[in-house]
């Protein structure tokens, strides 16, 4: 079904809700709920016709999805959560952090009960963080047809894949409200996805295949950051809510199986449980540099200086049924020991992503340019050996002899390609004659700041002497790979056929390195 079916579902079931809400409080205050219920009911049927397009059952999803709403000092918010474990009479609810922190009055609706409220308790949080976790539990007389939805890795993902999230945008009438997404890139231990993702959305699910891949913690208008599924599955464990199932699948033999220790000192002041967070991923590091598949799959990436961060990208996208084991005391020492399972498949995948985006680099800096032009333009950065840390600003001076206009593209290590001119700095695409250019400034709208993934990237700038049709403003991202093999990279000149005059074109690549520090 196509996309437009989902806006027309959409649609229908704002007005089923508000028109029903408005008759019944009007003419019979006492069975408005009841009739609004069977609106939903409805609502339901309808949006069984998504199986097929989004590959999901949604009624079973929406009853593993719940509505938060929470007041405090701070204004009011509502916002999704999604449940991952039910147990006696206890439904644990993963949400986004900024959802719940510092709010006391916090109330949980569940799906077939969407005027019925349960209050919840804060477990878990990661306080501070606008793009952190959260862990609510609801207790007692539960509905019965609740259900806790299965957390995947997100495994090998493409630029552009269509993705789901449900939540209950705030302007919408109607709660469990489906949208189709499109996954962008990872930054970081986040992945960013693109679409219609709106206040309220916050704690809901990113669904493949029936799947919770990965969870909203952080709403940008055109972009939303989720945390992925392997990250999830590791907080699952670390906070002991790990899925229903766990305890069975640990007693059996699983292929590609690794477990890995890692000890640390003690520092004064911190519980045990602080400390057996911060190690859980450096002991599941250990277990895949130890794992032979890994090695196998890896033995053509020279660039060790790296390594660090291809192996956190393989616990975040990776690995699956992370388990962690009870922590034992050594002395001063507390040793943490964690087990999981390498999908071999998603690793192939991963690995030919971070050659390929290490093969682009190096094809882009040393191929011959698209065009040929006479006049030059030069481009260069604020570290004159082009390498940045973490948190470092990037700084980029663009001059060319010529009036021109400009198309700037970030290669990243993971492969992905960022659009900065035009997509970002839509005031930089006309440059002057001599005139020098700077871009992500102190004086510029948007600053650049170096962050994960790191490695070998490159800055690429082209002016043409005639203006040519650039990207829309949101596509910011694509896949590196596909964008490069795109006639002219991407860049289709608009001839002015009345005028006959041939554009010319310059182009300049400036390879960098990033890393932490």
């Amino acid at each position: 079904m196509p996309y437009n079916h989902l806006d027309k579902l959409k649609v229908y079931s704002e007005i089923s809700w508000l028109t029903s809400d408005i008759y019944c409080k009007m003419k019979y205050p006492s069975l408005s709920q009841v009739f609004i219920v069977s609106v939903t009911a409805v609502v339901v049927l309808f949006s069984s016709c998504l199986i097929h397009a989004t590959g999901a059952d949604l009624e079973l999803l929406n009853r593993g999805i719940v509505k938060i709403q929470a007041q405090g000092d701070h204004p009011s918010v509502m916002g999704t959560g999604v449940i991952v474990r039910i147990h006696k009479s206890k439904a644990f609810i993963f949400t986004a952090s900024h959802v719940v922190e510092g709010r006391k009055d916090i109330k949980v609706s569940f799906f077939s009960e969407p005027y019925q409220t349960y209050p919840a308790e804060v477990l878990k949080i990661e306080a501070d963080d606008r793009k952190g976790l959260g862990l609510i539990v609801v207790r007692g007389e539960l509905p019965q047809d609740i259900r806790a939805l299965e957390v995947s890795s997100s495994g090998s993902l493409a630029a552009g894949e269509d993705l789901w999230i449900i939540g209950h945008p705030l302007n919408s009438n109607a709660f469990w409200v489906p949208r189709k997404v499109q996954y962008s890139i990872p930054q970081g231990r986040l992945l960013i996805v693109s679409g219609q993702i709106e206040e309220g959305n916050s704690g809901g699910p990113l669904l493949k295949n029936n799947k919770v891949i990965g969870l909203i913690v952080e709403e940008l208008g055109e972009f939303g950051h989720a945390v992925p599924g392997g990250t999830l599955q590791l907080y699952q464990q670390s906070w002991r809510v790990g899925p229903n199932h766990a305890s069975e699948t640990s007693k059996k033999k699983r292929p590609n199986h690794f477990e890995g220790l890692t000890c640390v000192e003690k520092p004064s002041g911190q519980s045990n449980e602080v400390i057996t967070n911060s190690t859980l991923r450096k002991a599941l590091i250990e277990g895949i540099r130890s794992n032979s598949e890994y090695w196998k799959l890896t033995e053509n990436i020279s660039d060790l200086r790296l390594e660090e961060d291809f192996l956190n990208g393989v616990v975040d996208t990776v690995l699956q049924n992370p388990l962690l084991h009870k922590p034992d005391k050594d002395g001063d020492f507390i040793c943490v020991k964690a087990s999981a399972e390498i999908n071999v498949e998603a690793l192939k995948a991963y690995v030919q992503r971070r050659i390929s985006a290490r093969d682009l680099v190096e094809e882009e800096k040393n191929s011959p340019l698209v065009a040929k032009s006479d006049f030059k333009l030069r481009i260069s950065t604020n570290k004159p050996d082009n390498h940045f840390t973490d948190g470092e600003p990037l700084i980029v001076k663009i001059k060319s002899d010529r009036d021109a206009y400009l198309k700037m593209d970030y290669f990243m290590a993971n492969g992905s390609v960022a659009h900065l001119i035009p997509a970002v700095y839509k005031n930089k695409i006309f440059i002057k004659q001599g005139q020098e250019v700077t871009i992500g400034a102190e004086d510029s709208e948007f600053a650049i700041e170096v962050g994960e993934p790191f490695g070998t990237e490159m800055i690429e700038v082209c002016a043409s002497t005639q203006p040519y049709e650039g990207r829309k403003s949101t596509e910011l991202f694509d896949d590196g790979r596909t964008y490069a093999n795109l006639e002219l990279r991407g860049i289709r000149i608009i001839r002015r056929e009345r005028e006959q005059v041939k554009p010319e074109i310059a182009c300049s690549s400036l390879p960098i390195v990033t890393s932490k520090r």
